[in-house]
């Protein structure tokens, strides 16, 4: 028997779970917003971190 029927056997689709993440990127996809809380949920803890001094440094040039 084929995994995927064996999947859904066991757990309807009804009852799957969306998280808010998934329907981000769903909507994202859609063209229903334009992705920002998409990218925060993604990347925001990276803005958080401290420019390295070697990349600064190029950047100044």
């Amino acid at each position: 028997m084929n995994v995927a029927v064996k999947l859904q056997s066991v757990r309807p689709v009804s009852q799957i779970v969306i998280s808010s993440t998934e329907r981000d990127i769903r909507d994202f996809l859609n063209g229903k917003n334009n992705g920002e809380d998409l990218l925060h949920a993604m990347y925001d803890d990276i803005l958080d971190e401290a420019v390295p001094e070697r990349l600064l440094a190029v950047l100044r040039g």
